[in-house]
């Protein structure tokens, strides 16, 4: 819905301002209607922006999203900061038109070269983004591919009768990239979520008697064996690898000595939620004829 209203507000200025651009004064009042209409666009866009990255500072939080979260906000914020500077430097610009009749072509040409700047610096921030976000920007046509203007036709689109409004337009222009690239940050933290509701540690033993110089086996998973739970099982501190089946394995042979043993297995898992889990257990044999 969101962006079916963005889509009609870009329509809807751009079709003015290509009627307005001709006449004096008297649109004066109309362009500031227009520009109040940009502003109530640039709304609706940053109020998606926020939530998207409101949901990746969430999903920072998480113990089962954190790390790829984490990895994500930090693109996002550097997206939020390369924007808001954009958008302030706009601003100042646009301020100038309401003062003077005309802006000086210096001033547009750095306009234009901090367009470019910027786009590259957001395309910088991961290759995936400039991948799969880089052939539809481009900062200074409406096209929807990534082809620029050259510097002099970006100049000579500007004249004093449509500034404020060009000014307005490319402020709208840099909120919809900003929150394309961070609503593309928050898409790629996909959490998946282990749908067990209950986790049992499991540990067994092949014996609980064994004569000298026999194979102790000890066989130890968790829930339903799982790989999903993302399991750490240790015996006496050595790690196990887990088998096909998520499954730990292990055997020793036990000592020549007679008497009672133990092994000790210890289980950390993931569960459901993320948090982290444990539990151990004593495996206990003796050595006898």
């Amino acid at each position: 819905m969101q962006s079916k209203i963005i889509n009609y507000y870009k329509t809807l200025f751009v079709c003015l301002v290509l009627v307005s651009c001709g006449k004096s004064k008297e649109d004066e009042k109309l362009f500031e209607e227009l520009n109040h209409s940009l502003e109530n666009s640039n709304a609706i866009i940053k109020k998606k922006t926020e939530d998207c990255l409101r949901k990746l500072e969430i999903d920072s939080q998480k113990p089962v999203s954190r790390e790829k979260a984490s990895i994500w906000l930090a693109k996002a914020k550097v997206a939020e900061s390369l924007s808001d500077s954009m958008i302030a430097n706009i601003s100042s610009l646009q301020k100038l038109t309401k003062t003077s009749e005309t802006i000086e072509k210096s001033l547009i040409e750095k306009l234009y070269n901090d367009l470019i700047l910027y786009k590259h610096k957001l395309l910088q921030i991961d290759e995936r983004i400039a991948e799969e976000l880089g052939t539809v920007i481009s900062m200074t046509n409406n096209k929807k591919d990534s082809s620029e203007m050259t510097t002099s036709e970006f100049c000579s689109s500007f004249n004093k009768s449509n500034s404020f409004i060009k000014t307005a337009l490319l402020k709208n222009k840099v909120e919809i990239v900003k929150e394309n690239v961070i609503e593309y940050c928050s898409l790629k933290v996909v959490v998946c979520i282990l749908q067990f509701e209950v986790f049992q540690a499991i540990a067994s033993q092949n014996s609980t008697h064994f004569k000298p110089n026999e194979t102790l086996e000890i066989t130890a998973g968790i829930g339903a064996f799982s790989k999903s739970a993302m399991p750490l099982i240790t015996v006496d501190g050595k790690p196990i690898l887990l088998n096909a089946d998520g499954v730990a394995e292990y055997k020793t042979k036990v000592t020549d000595k007679k008497g009672k043993f133990s092994k000790l297995v210890k289980i950390e898992y993931r569960q459901p939620d993320g948090t982290a889990g444990s539990a151990e257990k004593e495996i206990i044999y003796t050595v006898d004829e």
